[in-house]
């Protein structure tokens, strides 16, 4: 239970953060960066966890 209301406060974080972002800069900068996210967590499994890139 405790993951699952970790999971929700840093997702509703995430929106928070994305919308505020598209309020003061250009969505043209902004959305590439949060698309990004997933490189970034593949990135961070491999060099961090030593998880296998497949």
């Amino acid at each position: 239970m405790f993951f699952l209301l970790c999971s929700g406060g840093a997702t509703g974080l995430s929106w928070i953060f994305y919308f505020k972002a598209l309020q003061e800069g250009k969505a043209s900068l902004v959305a590439p960066i949060d698309k990004s996210s997933l490189v970034l967590v593949l990135l961070f499994s491999v060099v961090f966890l030593h998880e296998p890139f497949n």
